[in-house]
């Protein structure tokens, strides 16, 4: 055996059947950064199939919101996650010229419970309809729904422990 011969690209290989190689392993056989590079494809593959972790899942979540609790016609809503400033507006209630203050919800001051599951919980101060003074409300997110390449929730409901007074749940905008 000449001295080239065991030589690829400035490394060492070793012949599968030399004295050498016996009890070594593909890396030492192939090379380093082709080993590397194979195991590193498998990997991506793994990956791939596997899909995305439930804690990516979670952060991936988002609601609409709106910047105002009468917007312009055609407006749409801005996807955010977490928002500890929101304007929620029933679905149904955007079709009319202005819609009625029972079906706007305005929250500020929001503190998230959790997050990213089959239902967001969370507590803040929070605005009905026109309502000057902001009352102690706890909100309530649920069924997620994957809408326009993005998850979203889809229901909201609200409750506010000093009168006992729930409104919801009802239906978001969803893209």
């Amino acid at each position: 055996m000449s001295t080239n011969a065991g030589k690829l690209a400035g490394m060492r290989v070793l012949r599968a059947g030399s004295p050498r190689a016996i009890g070594r392993g593909p890396r030492e056989l192939i090379g380093g950064p082709i080993a590397a590079a194979l195991t590193g494809c498998l990997a991506l593959v793994a990956l791939t199939l596997v899909g995305p972790t439930p804690e990516a899942e979670a952060a991936s979540k988002s609601v609409g919101c709106f910047k105002q609790a009468f917007p312009a016609p055609g407006e749409k809503p801005a996807f955010r996650k977490k928002p500890s400033k929101c304007v929620y507006i029933d679905r149904g209630a955007l079709s009319l010229p202005v819609p009625p203050t029972s079906a706007v919800q305005t929250t500020k001051d929001v503190r998230w419970r959790s997050w990213g599951g089959r239902k967001a919980k969370g507590r803040g101060m929070g605005f009905s309809g026109t309502r000057e003074f902001p009352i102690q409300i706890r909100i309530t997110l649920s069924r997620p729904v994957k809408r326009c390449g993005r998850k979203v929730y889809s229901k909201a409901k609200l409750f506010c422990p000093q009168t006992k007074v729930e409104k919801g749940p009802f239906k978001l905008r969803t893209c």
